[in-house]
């Protein structure tokens, strides 16, 4: 199994893209900005990943992209803005805006956000639920 995750937009409340699974979208996506892979605070680089269903404590089971360099536990788990990416992917079936903490001033404002995460997050492991691992294609456009 392959899904291709396509960027198609940076600000500075983070990068969106779109999951798209053979010839349709499977689901949008919200990553932290690019701060040159820093762990914990970064997107991840452009490339090719496996991704490995495992079981966490916080968000159970999901997909861990395995591989990335100088990282570990980057997973896809719910989640609608950048604070909640934890240097992960967030799943939603839009993108829009929230209210939000800043995770840089600590300021309440509107933020860049995905919607409907959980519903999107289901709708992922459904898609993979005979899955115990996936080819991940980021693409930055």
């Amino acid at each position: 199994m392959e899904l291709t995750l396509k960027r198609v937009l940076r600000t500075n409340d983070g990068i969106t893209g779109v999951l798209i699974a053979g010839a349709r979208e499977l689901c949008r996506i919200l990553e932290p900005q690019w701060k040159n892979n820093q762990k914990g605070i970064s997107a991840i680089p452009e490339g090719t990943y496996t991704c490995m269903r495992v079981d966490t404590p916080k968000h159970g089971n999901v997909f861990q992209i395995m591989s990335v360099p100088g990282r570990t536990a980057v997973l896809f788990h719910w989640g609608n803005t950048e604070i909640d990416t934890e240097a992960c992917l967030l799943t939603g079936m839009e993108v829009g805006e929230m209210f939000a903490q800043d995770p840089d001033t600590k300021k309440n404002e509107s933020q860049l956000a995905v919607l409907r995460s959980k519903e999107a997050f289901e709708k992922f492991m459904t898609y993979l639920k005979n899955e115990q691992a996936f080819t991940l294609h980021i693409i930055n456009c």
